[in-house]
């Protein structure tokens, strides 16, 4: 490593320092959103759910339009929020919430966290008084080094922003490579609201402008359903799956109106340019909304346009019961893909959920997010079923989920591919400390010449009041056979929390590569894969300084790397 890497990394790693967040915050947004592991989640979600944790939404003073783009709510939850506000005041306690239409003991369990009850006038996100985060992240191994930084502020009122910019190990220089950021305003007299640099655009089911992408896929009732924030800004070191460009919204009464001018690309011999649009009618029970987009690419052989979409989709809430479809046109393949399900209570602590899906081939899913991890949006027709008994007041809880895809569009040699997945997961909570998880998977595929693969995973854990401890094995078989194991000790006070981990990997074929959560500083979030022979060991410790700050020490030793990331963060 060059000697102006290592000034860089240690200038910048003191230069700053961020909003204090720990892991357990994986632990809330893994309840939030009812996956069963970390490696099911994606970095996007990881870092919007960590965001309204690190500072909590207002439902009190929030608008409509907060409501709906943050992420928690449902439309329906949003406008029965609302609605409930108008008449009968500030919600004073959870229990109260748990008693609006729309939400339950348990879903107020897992939005505790996310949500304040505070009351006071009306801020952008739920926040009257000015803010100020600072986040900093370096690293040191072999190649080089890496650092990152994000700053994210705003008046409390009406004007926020956001900048970010890291680099990565793989650099040329010491200079970033990466950059992003945003400027939002928030008018306190008219219902607008504009964002210019990077945001969010999540609109209907996903079809047709979705940014983001879902790793999780169709595992459980509550991942089947999704709930379209609109626009929404995005607060990264990278800003790669954001866009770029100006955006703003409009609420009068029901409807929304959003907006918005995407640069995709910006070359010196070509220029891209996206306008979209968004019209959405919030009923108290119902959603209805319009989405179109049209892409120009101006070059030297003049203007044209490569992809220009249409959609329609609706969403409704009856009795518990959650009706859901999407179709888009496709103008230039004149093609129309469409998708519909619905998730449903059936007894007491139990839910199912299916899901059908149509993509052509020829269905170009630029700026689409796909409902299965894997998957793209095209080329597939597919049908889902998950059915999930919540643990609720007893011992046991657990889902099984089915999907069927077949793909007209052949894969390799084989004339009709298909693809059949199940999984099932099985939960064991004896008591308060100990945590038992199992999960089978199997799946097949016909284009593969090893067409079966089969993945079981066992983990226990332990939590006692200052230490705890969890083990995972994991088992793959696709190509040949691979195998994953690892314990983990941890210590954790109010200030100070250590946690030691070790394990050992044999997978000899990329084929079956093993995921694997490793622990990380907030606003990173990491899912190495694992390939080969070997054993690793990790630390993760950190030390709450102030009431205001907080410091990080990662480290990481496996067979040919050692990584030592540092993160400081302070929030004003």
């Amino acid at each position: 490593m060059r000697g102006k890497d290592i000034v860089t990394f240690i200038m910048l790693l003191w230069a700053a320092s961020a909003s204090a967040r720990s892991h357990e915050d994986i632990e809330k947004i893994l309840k939030f959103t009812g996956y069963e592991t970390e490696e099911e989640l994606s970095e996007s979600e990881v870092e919007r759910l960590q965001a309204w944790l690190d500072r909590p939404i207002r439902i009190n003073t929030a608008g409509i339009s907060r409501l709906r783009s943050c992420g928690l709510f449902s439309s329906f939850q949003a406008a029965s929020l609302t609605d409930y506000r108008t008449r009968h005041g500030d919600i004073m306690s959870l229990n109260e919430l748990s008693s609006i239409d729309g939400f339950t003991k348990d879903k107020v369990s897992v939005l505790a966290p996310f949500i304040s009850l505070e009351g006071g006038s009306r801020a952008y996100g739920g926040n009257v008084r000015g803010f100020c985060d600072i986040t900093l992240k370096g690293g040191i191994r072999q190649d080089g080094a890496s650092y990152g930084f994000k700053i994210k502020g705003g008046n409390g009122n009406s004007f926020t922003y956001g900048l970010g910019f890291s680099r990565p190990y793989s650099a040329g220089d010491a200079l970033p490579e990466s950059f992003s950021g945003y400027i939002g305003w928030e008018s306190s007299s008219v219902p607008l609201r504009l964002i210019a640099g990077n945001f969010n655009l999540r609109f209907g089911q996903g079809l047709t402008l979705w940014n983001g992408m879902s790793m999780g896929g169709l595992s459980k009732p509550s991942s089947f359903h999704k709930s379209g924030t609109g626009l929404s800004s995005s607060y990264s070191f990278t800003g790669s799956s954001s866009f770029k460009g100006i955006a703003g919204e409009y609420n009068i009464s029901r409807w929304r109106l959003t907006s918005a001018i995407i640069i995709p690309g910006i070359d010196p011999e070509e220029l891209s340019v996206l306008p979209a649009f968004n019209l959405g009618w919030f009923g108290r029970n119902m959603t209805v909304s319009a989405t179109h987009y049209m892409e120009f690419e101006h070059s030297a052989r003049g203007i044209h346009i490569p992809d220009m979409k249409t959609s329609a989709d609706v969403a409704a809430c009856i009795d518990g019961t959650d009706i859901f479809c999407e179709i888009a046109f496709d103008w230039a393949s004149a093609k129309a893909a469409a998708l519909g399900g619905c998730t449903f209570p059936t007894w007491e602590d139990t839910r199912m959920a299916v899901h059908l899906r149509y993509y052509p081939a020829s269905y170009t899913p630029t700026y689409s997010s796909a409902p299965r991890s894997g998957s793209r949006c095209s080329n597939e027709l597919g049908a889902s079923y998950s059915m999930e008994i919540a643990q609720g007041s007893g011992i046991h809880g657990g889902s099984l989920s089915l999907d069927a895809a077949y793909f007209p569009e052949s894969k390799g040699a084989v004339a009709h591919s298909m693809q059949l997945k199940a999984v099932a997961d099985w939960t064991l909570k004896p008591t308060d400390k100990i945590l038992i998880k199992l999960r089978v998977s199997e799946r097949f595929r016909t284009w593969e010449a090893s067409r079966y693969k089969t993945d079981i995973r066992a983990d226990f854990s332990w939590t006692g009041n200052m230490f705890c401890i969890s083990s995972r094995l994991n088992l793959v078989r696709h190509v040949k056979a691979g195998f994953l194991g690892y314990v983990e000790g941890g210590y954790k006070r109010e200030k100070v929390s250590v946690y030691l981990k070790g394990g050992i990997y044999l997978i000899d074929e990329w084929a079956d590569r093993i995921y694997s959560y490793e622990r990380s500083g907030p606003g990173n979030f990491s899912v190495p894969a694992f390939h080969g022979r070997g054993i690793w060991a990790s630390l993760y410790s950190s030390w709450k300084f102030t009431s205001w700050g907080k410091a990080y020490v990662i480290g990481t030793v496996k067979p040919g790397k050692a990584e030592l990331k540092l993160q400081l963060i302070l929030s004003f």
